[in-house]
């Protein structure tokens, strides 16, 4: 009796090749579920990141320093306007790029006050402004090999955005000198994760120091 417990016993240990078979084949199966979670989750993170780092930011930036230039100037034709694109702002840096100059006031006076024939928007007695009256700081943008590029006075050039395929300005020049609200399209490249390219994305600025460069006495 003693030995033959142990024969059955000892039959009921291991696995035989079917269950083998139906064991490797169910864990292939989790196996490859998880490999296509961890594929999908891995190229929504890499679009959301690319959708966010080169293509928000780089909106981020034109539109930021549309809203603060003293000139614009687009290249291109009156009604097709692109890169790249100068712009002239305030210096609010100093020679480094990243010391920020203290805003200053200043009192208008009939030997500092500017052209009031052009813009007459409001009366003023004081210019708000940083660094010395009057200084500036040019910036230009520009586009190569789907990397914007922006470049601030003798600084090195930064890339700003990636994956981009066009930046246009709109509506015309004309149009902008007179009233200076900027519409900026950007398009964007396909990438090998994504293989059709994102939506452009569109965005309207008010030059507002533009329209303001000019100031009268009371």
């Amino acid at each position: 009796m003693i030995g033959q417990d142990h024969r059955l016993s000892s039959s009921r240990c291991g696995y035989s090749l079917v269950e083998m078979v139906s064991a490797v084949g169910a864990f292939s199966v989790i196996l490859a579920a998880v490999y296509t979670s961890s594929t999908a989750l891995l190229n929504s993170m890499t679009v959301s990141e690319s959708y966010s780092v080169g293509q928000l930011q780089a909106m981020d930036y034109i539109s930021l320093d549309l809203r603060r230039a003293t000139s614009f100037s687009p290249s291109g034709s009156n009604n097709n306007m692109t890169l790249p694109l100068d712009l002239t702002l305030p210096q609010y840096y100093q020679a480094d790029g990243r010391t920020p100059n203290p805003p200053q006031r200043t009192t208008v006076t009939s030997g500092n006050k500017k052209d009031k024939k052009q813009h007459k928007v409001f009366n003023a007695l004081y210019y708000f402004h940083y660094s010395t009256l009057g200084s500036t700081v040019a910036v230009r943008y520009y586009l190569t090999n789907g990397n914007l590029y922006r470049k601030e006075g003798n600084l090195p050039a930064r890339i700003v955005g990636t994956g981009i395929s066009g930046v246009t300005f709109g509506p015309t020049l004309d149009d902008i000198q007179a009233d200076p609200m900027v519409t900026t399209t950007m398009t964007f490249l396909a990438t090998t994760r994504a293989k059709t390219a994102p939506q452009s994305l569109s965005s309207t600025t008010f030059m507002r120091h533009y329209y303001y460069n000019d100031y009268k006495e009371n």
